[in-house]
């Protein structure tokens, strides 16, 4: 067959593009997903669904529904296939998979559902996640057309090539990209095998349970059903997955159409804030640290995981079960202990000490590697800062405890945050001076760096040898010994203009708390 110089041409640009989406190019490739997620996934929502039914006469209990093992011989054989380090024969594969019920089934289902992809969420917090395509038919022939691809340009390149360790070279990359796309396919079909596996095990739950409250699931994006428990209790289980940091997992509980609010956790958890803290009434995820590699800064990961969904139906099934027994038990657990755990933490924080402060609250622990000041205030300013950020914010909790005054007194709780306020205001305005005065530090060490660089520049000579080649062996061992001093001093000026700019960080913060206090006693009083 005869292929002109532009065909080959743009084939030879499309050939970096194998397997990757055009129009995204950070979505990420089915041959891409680790395999504990295909071979090896096993648990909630691949082996069986958590669900709740309404209970009339008995208590509320975490029910259990198998998901069968529907097409496990194409699953096994698609795995050995995979696993299978040799082989290679894409056309021998696709041909079984072809042989099999499910490239019909998949036809025939992608025309009954309204889209064309699983709503089904590989990673519950990741994003770009690779969607998993209904029809199987469509899924191959895409891979058809990809291996055609990469024969024409492995075939025409080959033509052109003499040189045997070329050839050689060639033939590498093309079995690479061969192993690709076998382990797309092959993922892929496992990978569909699980979603449709859910899919019905899902619809048979339903019609075999027709009281079902609410269900495990793992679908994509935004998701908060709204569901009457009893007459008192409401629940929603609010859920976006597979969407990186905007990932969450979510119950939210409404008592007598008043939602409970999570009081705890503004002094139990490092990244609470009031506005987040009123869309759930407990969260499941967790928050860790990873380090960008190419700026070597740490930055918050959102992590989700299938397993969590055992600890939401454990809160929510205690929940249901104790709203049943009685309304003064409901309160007492959700809202009278929660207050008065508030408010001991928030006396507790009141008399931290800098350690405390800093090893158990927040990210406001900023680094001071200066210690040579006059006046060393940073740890005052930084216990004051973490002290201000969680009483001061604690006022925004008071509107939530008002709603509650239909339940119990809630003056004595909103009494104790303010009286906490009034107590900590002057201590946060005596820290004002105190970064003044640090500010005014600061700036004598840096300037002296900056006279000991231009010294070091000027009058000892640096300048003098810096852009000369020609310099005997004793002017350049000269030459290194203040260039390595200029390091050093410019490092450490660079060093103590950051911290000075974190004074000023939390000076503003200092600032902002004691107007906060302001306003809010000026409200109230007039």
């Amino acid at each position: 067959m005869y292929y002109s110089y532009e065909e080959i041409e743009k084939v030879k640009r499309l050939m970096p593009y194998l397997l990757k989406n055009e129009q995204n190019t950070r979505a990420k490739r089915i041959a891409d997903i680790s395999e504990e997620y295909i071979f090896y996934a096993k648990g909630i929502n691949v082996n069986h669904i958590l669900f709740m039914n309404k209970a009339e006469y008995c208590e509320y209990e975490k029910l259990y529904f198998p998901i069968e093992n529907i097409y496990s011989e194409i699953f096994d054989n698609t795995t050995e296939f995979y696993y299978s380090k040799e082989d290679l024969d894409l056309i021998k594969f696709i041909r079984y998979i072809n042989n099999t019920e499910i490239v019909k089934l998949s036809n025939s289902l992608s025309k009954e559902i309204n889209n064309d992809y699983f709503n089904y969420c590989i990673y519950l917090s990741d994003k770009y996640i690779p969607n998993i395509k209904i029809n199987i038919g469509e899924k191959i022939e895409s891979i058809l057309d990809l291996k055609k691809t990469l024969d024409l340009v492995y075939s025409n390149s080959l033509e052109d090539l003499k040189d045997p360790k070329l050839v050689d070279s060639l033939k590498e990359r093309y079995d690479v990209s061969l192993r690709e796309l076998k382990a797309e396919i092959t993922k892929y079909i496992c990978l569909w095998i699980h979603a449709y596996r859910y899919l019905k095990a899902r619809q048979l739950m339903m019609l075999e349970n027709p009281n079902i409250i609410t269900f495990s699931h793992r679908y994509y994006g935004w998701s908060k059903p709204r569901q009457n428990v009893d007459q008192n209790l409401s629940i929603e289980f609010k859920t976006n997955f597979g969407y990186g940091n905007s990932s969450y997992f979510y119950l939210l509980l409404i008592y007598k159409g008043i939602q409970i609010f999570p009081f705890i956790e503004w002094v139990n958890y490092k990244y609470a804030s009031v506005s987040n803290m009123e869309k759930y009434t407990e969260k499941y995820q967790r928050i860790t640290k990873k380090t960008n590699k190419r700026t070597n800064k740490q930055y918050n990961v959102t992590e989700i995981y299938q397993s969590y969904w055992e600890n939401a139906f454990n809160d929510l099934i205690t929940a249901c079960n104790i709203s049943k027994k009685s309304e003064k038990f409901f309160v007492d657990t959700y809202i009278i202990k929660a207050l008065d755990h508030l408010v001991e933490e928030l006396e507790k924080v009141f008399e931290l000490t800098d350690i405390e402060a800093n090893n158990r609250y927040r990210d406001f622990n900023y680094n001071f590697t200066i210690r040579d000041l006059p006046n060393n205030y940073i740890k005052k300013i930084k216990l004051m800062h973490v002290k201000g950020s969680i009483i001061t914010g604690a006022l925004d909790l008071i509107g939530h405890i008002s709603k509650l005054q239909v339940f119990i007194d809630t003056k004595i709780y909103i009494s104790k945050i303010i009286d906490l306020n009034n107590r900590i205001l002057p201590m946060l305005v005596e820290t004002i001076p105190l970064h003044q005065k640090q500010l005014v530090d600061y700036d004598s060490v840096i300037n002296s760096f900056y006279k000991e660089l231009a010294y070091i520049w000027n009058d000892k000579g640096l300048k003098n040898y810096k852009f000369q080649k020609d310099i005997s062996e004793e002017e350049r061992e000269y030459f290194e010994e203040l260039n390595e001093k200029h390091i050093s001093i410019s490092d450490k000026k660079n060093e103590a203009e950051q911290e000075q700019k974190h004074i000023k960080n939390l000076l503003k913060s200092i600032e902002r708390y004691i107007i906060n206090i302001d306003k809010y006693l000026l409200n109230k009083n007039s």
